[in-house]
């Protein structure tokens, strides 16, 4: 210790001593032999006041400081000191109304001389009242953790760290099932901890003790003794000693398996029931992620949902971890009382527990096929729906003999429910959506303004549509209300609405009543015409709760009423004076309902005696069953209208022949028929007797063709008579002077009459290819053109070209191919006789939808405007319609002409 400034510093083996005794922890006093105190520290100045409120003075007996003592226990212990002995011994000295109990260590050590004397005492004393308060409460706290390692449910642990033994409560044999000398094992935890977790749960608890942390917690799993699994939370206490060391942990491990368990299914269904408010997910994926989700849950099982079908037979719906091949095979089996677990529970409609399916009579027929996949147990639940139908079940396969747990006995069945619901909901919805649906498309397709008025709080629900169209209003919050509703409804009208109300109200037999009225609207401020129709729902004492109904517009109709009533004068004077025959008939009874004053004239009855008369009256009977065939068309509405011509008789038995026009159309409520009938029995007549002449007409041109094909072989008789007969005479005449050798040399005999059979022969091929049809031979018809043109133009005065490129024959039939050859001839023939030209051109071409052909000339050309047509362009023409086509002919004085023909593709085809 440094003196003040300037002070000589303690070199003193006193003032050292004081100085030490004065800065120790412990209370420090020496006394002599005579047990007089020579000298004392502060700590022990203080003590002395604290214990006994005296102040301690040197030279004063150290037993005049012993009060809370026995003088005799204070001189015994002093003597025995004396004698040269240490004592060492703890004194409590109990609380007083000044100080608390407090608690001291002693130590008495004598100090003797070099003969062995002991002249001095020296008294240490240290207040050990904290360590007694704790090293009592740890005992307390070692009794406490005693009894509440019996008493407690979850199993209390003390693990030493620096030994690595743990030390668990009795309660490890009651939660886990292991014994005493299995689980006092140093390794018996971490060996135990599923597979899965305990490098994660042990990695967890390092870096909690690195980390100086005081709790450590966690949930993992834990196998049991008999091999299930636990779920445990674990949560324990770090001690940690002065240096930082951990040296000890305590805790509790708490078997949550049925909390773990329940907050799981309740995660589930949750999970679940979202699922299922989502629509675009459809029922089969939900149950299939249900069923993956339940495998989670329950180790080893196999879940599996089957749907019972109309004929009875089971229809695999979801099972995400059951082999195919197996699924594939029970698909379709019928359900029986024997038939594995799931056939017999929807059939009995009650579960079925099968632990082991080798040995149950309900697998006897399948205990094979489940052999195969290795599935030893099964248990399966019906899933049922409203009124206690059927839907599916339920079941949860394992691939060893098993019985149900509590858990998974009440897994299966709560979620056989949970199905039942979901599908249940799910036709719920679906019915709803469609009855919304069809509101929807109801409320949108009708004129009608729908609306619900609620009578207990009066507001009053009207749909969007048809609200400006039948109200003239765009907001319904206006008339939301009774009241806000009368004040549109036209003053005259509000007290016939009241009244038809209050009284429809009150009849508790008819719940249906309308009104008219006329309304208010928003748009022009004028009044619409509406009629009103409710529907009134009671509650079960008959009062009238809610009205559902429907507003139409009917001014148009009002106006229209209105018009009809005139246009119906107005009709019965065109009925009545119609010029042509007009009557009613009823259609399933044919009697006449109506008929007009044209049909009385020309059938010749009176209206009374007409209109008792059915239609069948009126017609010979060889045609009723021709009348009653058209009546079953109307009838059928397979035709509304049918237009024909009838035979009928009238009053004096004459018959006439109307052309009617029959309407299917509804008279007074019942269907009939219109009819509107001309009187064309003179036109029938007539056309008879045109027919007649058509057909004299038909023969005498049959005739003229006979005579013209008899003209053209009257023709070439007189060809070959005349010409060729003439050429071969001559030929003749020289072979018979050859062989007289009358006159001339033989040879210029065999010559001459040679040639004039060359001409013979030539005229013949003219004649023949003029005659015959071009392709009887295997010529194609682009040869038979290019033949024609050379034959036709050997004299050199004509040149022709012929353009073929896209044209292809072997498309067309070969009457098609003749009638264009024809028509080529023709006008070949044209151009040769009477155009004068020089130069011609022949385009023949085809694309996809037609056949063209364009013959053009330089000649002479002609009028189109006032020439007549020839026999040649008359043929030409006939031969493009005989095959639908299009002829255009265009030419003018001195410019040539062009023929222009084109026909469909199709046509010429077939």
């Amino acid at each position: 210790m440094l003196g003040k400034k300037g002070a000589s510093p303690a070199h003193t083996s006193a003032d050292y001593l004081r100085m030490i005794l004065d800065h120790t922890n412990e209370s420090f006093l020496v006394i002599n032999s005579h047990l007089l105190i020579q000298n004392f520290n502060a700590k022990a100045e203080k003590g002395i006041w604290e214990l006994f409120g005296k102040q301690l003075k040197t030279g004063e007996s150290i037993l005049n400081y012993s009060t809370r003592q026995s003088l005799d226990e204070a001189k015994a212990v002093f003597a025995e000191v004396l004698a040269g002995n240490q004592l060492n011994f703890d004194i409590t000295y109990p609380a007083n109304e000044n100080n608390p109990e407090s608690s001291y260590n002693i130590t008495y050590t004598p100090i003797t001389t070099q003969e062995g004397k002991v002249d001095t005492i020296v008294i240490t004393s240290r207040n050990i009242t904290e360590e007694k308060n704790f090293q009592k409460k740890l005992s307390e706290a070692n009794e406490r953790f005693a009894f509440a390692a019996k008493a407690a449910y979850g199993i209390v642990w003390d693990w030493n760290l620096d030994t690595d033994v743990c030390y668990f409560s009795e309660v490890c044999s009651e939660v886990l099932g292991y014994l005493e000398n299995e689980y006092c094992c140093k390794t018996f935890w971490k060996e135990h901890i599923h597979p899965d977790e305990a490098e994660r749960v042990i990695d967890k608890l390092k870096k909690v003790i690195e980390n100086k942390d005081e709790f450590w917690e966690d949930e993992y799993r834990f196998i049991k003794a008999n091999g299930e699994v636990a779920y445990i939370k674990d949560r324990g206490i770090i001690l940690y000693d002065q240096s930082g060391k951990p040296y000890r942990m305590i805790g509790s491990m708490q078997d949550i398996t049925n909390e773990h368990y329940q907050r799981l299914m309740l995660e589930l269904e949750s999970k679940i029931y979202e699922l299922n408010l989502n629509t675009s997910k459809s029922l089969q994926d939900i149950i299939h992620f249900l069923l993956v989700e339940l495998e989670k849950i329950h180790n080893g099982m196999y879940a599996s949902v089957l749907t019972l079908q109309p004929n009875q037979t089971m229809q695999h719906f979801a099972a995400p971890s059951l082999p195919k091949d197996y699924l594939f095979q029970i698909n379709g089996l019928s359900i029986g009382p024997s038939v594995g677990s799931c056939g017999s529970a929807m059939y009995h409609k009650e579960p079925v527990i099968v632990s082991d399916i080798q040995t149950d009579h309900r697998w006897e027929l399948f205990k094979d096929l489940a052999e195969q996949f290795f599935l030893r147990a099964c248990w399966s639940v019906p899933i049922m729906l409203n009124d206690n139908i059927v839907f599916g079940s339920l079941a949860f396969y394992y691939q060893k003999i098993k019985s149900p747990s509590e858990h998974e006995l009440h897994t299966i069945q709560k979620l056989s429910h949970l199905i039942g619901i979901l599908v249940s909901t799910r036709k719920a919805t679906e019915a709803n959506r469609i009855s919304n649906e069809r509101y929807e498309w109801v409320t949108k397709a009708t004129q009608d303004l729908i609306w619900d008025w609620d009578l207990e709080t009066d507001i009053i629900f009207r749909s969007k549509e048809n609200l400006q169209q039948v109200y003239g209003l765009t907001d319904a919050e206006k008339l939301n209300t009774h009241e806000s509703w009368m004040t549109y409804v036209h003053p005259d009208d509000k007290l016939n609405v009241e009244e038809q109300l209050v009284f429809a109200l009150k009849d508790e037999v008819n719940n249906q009543f309308f009104v008219e009225y006329r309304f208010k609207r928003d748009d022009d401020h004028s009044y619409a015409d509406i009629i009103d129709r409710c529907f009134i729902i009671r509650d079960k004492n008959k009062k009238p709760v809610r009205l559902v109904g429907a507003a139409r517009n009917i001014t148009e109709r009002k106006k229209a009423d209105g018009l009809l009533k005139a246009s119906e004068e107005r009709y019965r004077t065109l009925f009545l004076n119609n010029p042509l025959n007009i009557f009613v008939w009823d259609l399933e009874t044919f009697k006449i309902l109506d008929v007009n004053d044209k049909a009385l004239e020309t059938f010749g009855f009176t209206r009374e005696a007409f209109l008792q008369k059915n239609v069948l009256e009126l017609r010979p009977v060889s045609e009723h069953e021709k009348a009653k065939v058209t009546v079953q068309r109307l009838l059928n509405k397979t035709e509304l209208k049918i237009e024909e011509v009838w035979e009928y008789s009238t009053l004096s038995g004459e018959t006439v022949y109307l052309e009617v026009l029959k309407q299917r159309i509804d008279f007074e409520g019942r269907p009939a028929v219109l009819v509107l009938a001309e009187n064309v029995t003179e036109k029938t007549r007539l056309s008879a007797k045109l027919e007649e002449e058509r057909a004299d007409k038909e023969r005498q041109i049959t005739e003229a063709m006979i005579q013209g094909q008899e003209k053209e072989r009257y023709e070439v008789s007189q060809e070959l008579h005349d010409n060729v007969n003439q050429l071969l005479t001559a030929a003749r005449i020289y072979l018979e002077s050859a062989k007289r050798k009358t006159e001339g040399s033989v040879n210029d005999l065999l010559s001459n009459s040679s040639n004039y059979i060359l001409d013979a022969i030539e005229e013949i091929r003219k004649l023949s290819r003029s005659l015959v049809t071009p392709f009887l031979s295997d010529k194609t018809m682009k040869d038979a053109i290019k033949g024609l043109v050379a034959d036709m133009t050997l004299d050199g005065s004509l040149k022709v070209e012929v353009t073929t490129d896209t044209f292809r024959e072997e498309m067309l039939n070969d009457k098609f191919k003749l009638n264009l050859f024809r028509i080529i001839q023709e006008q070949l023939n044209n151009i040769i006789k009477h155009a004068a030209a020089s130069r011609a051109i022949i385009n023949l071409s085809m694309n996809e939808d037609f056949v063209s052909l364009q013959i053009e000339d330089n000649g002479v050309g002609f009028d189109t405007s006032i020439q007549r047509k020839g026999l040649g362009i008359s043929n030409i023409l006939r031969r493009a319609n005989l095959y639908n086509g299009q002829a255009v002919i265009t030419s003018s004085p001195g410019k040539g002409t062009a023929i222009k023909v084109k026909f469909n593709l199709l046509s010429s085809i077939s």
